[in-house]
């Protein structure tokens, strides 16, 4: 989705998406037809861990990992839903590992965490030699904490990095989308096909 979406927000440039659940891979393959990207996204269905790309291939890597360790919170009795949520099929430290390796010297990787999770996303990211260079919070109400970080990376050591924060906040105390929110969800004026559930 996270493909599409950027797509039809005018990224250029071809994207490789990997997708490791069999049924969802097959949701993607149809969304990709649908939504008129299938010669600009290759679908791939495989395991991250053991996914094998060249050495720095792309200016930018972006994923939406699981948020929770295994052992932690309610674990959907649905497979699917359990490995979307869990690390049950790879930690942060695992797309990290194979992030930093595909991106180039000048690259940028973008990954989306649980704001709780800050401490280990930062300390992660750190150990597999990666700086933040933007830092965004993103909450539902202005009354409400952060829930989740967006973090934007570079290769390199800290005290070289300079880094930006910001926010985001997604609905006013009514409930009613604010701008942000709104463009984030509908990216106004590029379509608005059904992308799947």
């Amino acid at each position: 989705m996270i493909s599409i979406l950027l797509k039809r927000r005018g990224l250029t440039g071809h994207i490789d998406c990997v997708e490791r659940e069999g049924s969802l891979f097959g949701l993607l393959q149809n969304n990709l037809h649908t939504n008129g990207f299938a010669d600009d996204i290759s679908p791939l269905n495989e395991d991250l861990r053991s996914l094998r790309l060249p050495p720095e291939r792309y200016e930018c890597v972006f994923f939406n990992p699981p948020y929770h360790p295994p052992a932690t919170g309610r674990t959907s009795p649905e497979n699917e839903k359990a490995a979307a949520r869990h690390e049950i099929h790879g930690s942060l430290d695992d797309f990290l590992r194979v992030g930093v390796a595909a991106i180039k010297k000048n690259g940028r990787l973008f990954f989306i965490h649980p704001a709780e999770r800050a401490p280990y996303a930062f300390a992660v990211a750190a150990a597999r030699g990666l700086t933040p260079f933007e830092t965004i919070a993103v909450r539902e109400h202005p009354s409400d904490d952060p829930s989740l970080f967006l973090y934007g990376c570079t290769r390199g050591p800290a005290e070289k990095g300079r880094q930006r924060f910001g926010i985001i906040t997604m609905r006013d105390e009514q409930g009613v989308l604010s701008g942000e929110g709104t463009a984030i969800l509908y990216a106004p004026g590029r379509g608005t096909q059904n992308i799947g559930q």
